[in-house]
């Protein structure tokens, strides 16, 4: 999957083969990423001066695009096809941190 990943502190690239394409659990949705916002929070990450994260990492916290897939449930089923726009899935506690933002091909978020 085509992305614009934050390599390391401070310095980004585009990876054209870097990252998988995500695959949507239980009430989520996937998402072809078709245009996405760049926030002030956007920047500071992509420079290292907000949060710490694990690299490799997608930065984009918003984005719009059109749901592609779902990972089950009514609720995702019912967004097959519409153009939408999306947050980025946040992490939780006790899981691996979410890699994938909106300035990635591909994105999975939660239905809701």
């Amino acid at each position: 999957m085509r992305a614009v990943a934050y390599v390391e502190q401070g310095k980004i690239e585009y990876k054209p083969d870097l990252f998988e394409m995500p695959v949507p659990g239980p009430g989520e949705v996937l998402i072809k990423v078709e245009c996405s916002v760049l926030n002030p929070s956007d920047l500071y990450m992509m420079n290292g001066e907000y949060g710490k994260f694990s690299e490799p990492i997608i930065p984009g916290n918003e984005g719009s695009g059109t749901v592609i897939g779902h990972g089950g449930g009514w609720y995702a089923w019912s967004f097959m096809g519409y153009r939408v726009g999306f947050s980025k899935k946040g992490d939780k506690p006790g899981k691996p941190p979410n890699k994938y933002g909106a300035y990635g091909e591909y994105i999975v978020t939660p239905a809701v």
